[in-house]
């Protein structure tokens, strides 16, 4: 795990031990998440898509809650490392976000949109890198779902982007290689309010 990742949940959760809160409106939310739907892009130069396994998300996130209908908050979400079909190859992204939440306060159970921006970290296994250097680049996402007084079910598109660079020998010369990488995902999540 990331080391600023791990300081930012550590600050979150020592957090939600102090009682003072900015307003008694505010709380911390924990989402658990499995993914639909997945795909990884080489998006220059090569174009390539692939399929990639569905695995587990988790997040954590402080929402600040400014009016009835609009809520405002920061978030980091860790994705459990992901294999790209048929190989061994496994890649991550972790996501530090602010969001925005429009929600309707109508009735107990009421509808919310979720959107997100930040950016993400990159990472894969010896499989994935081939001994290129990955970093990180720009999250964003929309969620659609309903949110109940302790619970929020979500439905998300997310989109992180990042680097892939290095060096190839193609038995004559030496290459250098700089990939612009996407990964698209659908994801459903459940979270809980504490």
């Amino acid at each position: 795990m990331n080391k600023f990742l791990l300081v930012f949940y550590i600050i979150t959760a020592i957090n939600c031990l102090i009682p003072y809160k900015v307003n008694s409106d505010d709380w911390l939310l924990v989402k658990y998440g499995i993914d639909i739907d997945g795909r990884h892009d080489f998006v220059n130069p090569t174009g390539y898509q692939y399929d990639v396994e569905n695995k587990p998300t988790i997040a954590l996130e402080y929402i600040f809650d400014f009016d009835n209908d609009l809520c405002l908050g920061i978030g980091s979400s860790l994705q459990y490392p992901r294999a790209i079909y048929n190989s061994y190859a496994e890649f991550e992204f972790s996501s530090i976000y602010g969001l925005m939440k429009i929600k309707s306060n109508y009735k107990k159970v009421s509808p919310v949109v979720n959107i997100y921006l930040g950016c993400s970290m990159y990472g894969g296994n010896l499989y994935y890198t081939l001994g290129s250097e990955l970093s990180g680049g720009l999250y964003y996402g929309l969620g659609l779902g309903v949110s109940a007084p302790s619970y929020e079910l979500e439905l998300l598109y997310s989109v992180n982007m990042g680097k892939m660079e290095g060096f190839y020998y193609n038995g004559y010369s030496l290459y250098n290689y700089i990939y612009d990488v996407e990964y698209r995902k659908v994801t459903i999540l459940l979270g809980y309010k504490l």
